[in-house]
């Protein structure tokens, strides 16, 4: 091994050691990381349209809309929800939970899933690699 690729080598190594001791981090919205609380795992929650959903309105306006941007925004709070992004017609949330049952409580309490406007798949996440997400900056 050259002397260049032995110090690339320990250069990765001396920062992936800190990323591979703590496999994932929670960020709060202020963007300050925060240690998982003992014992949580972590979910992915798929919501798709469910077969309540009203296709002649937009998102904002389906039935219990506000409650599950509501249920989204308690779990922030409590610092549950991980992160939370939207591809295509889907939503994904990576959330925190004790357990599975505590996850899918949490989800099956929202309105909109409640109600069918929304359907939802539960996972659980075992991260290979916790990689670095950041949110883009939105113009005020």
């Amino acid at each position: 091994m050259t002397s260049r690729r032995r110090l690339l080598s320990a250069t990765l190594a001396a920062f992936a050691a800190p990323l591979l001791a703590a496999p994932w981090r929670r960020v709060h919205a202020q963007g300050k990381p925060a240690e998982p609380a003992p014992g949580s795992g972590l979910f992915a929650v798929e919501f798709r349209t469910g077969a309540n959903w009203n296709h002649e309105l937009p998102a904002h306006e389906q039935a219990g809309f506000g409650e599950h941007s509501a249920n989204l925004r308690r779990l922030r709070d409590r610092g549950n929800l991980v992160v939370g992004a939207r591809y295509g017609d889907t939503g994904l949330v990576v959330i925190s939970a004790d357990s599975e049952a505590q996850a899918r409580a949490w989800i099956e309490a929202d309105a909109s899933v409640q109600n069918g406007v929304f359907a939802y798949a539960l996972h659980p996440l075992r991260v290979f690699y916790p990689g670095c997400l950041e949110a883009p900056t939105r113009a005020a």
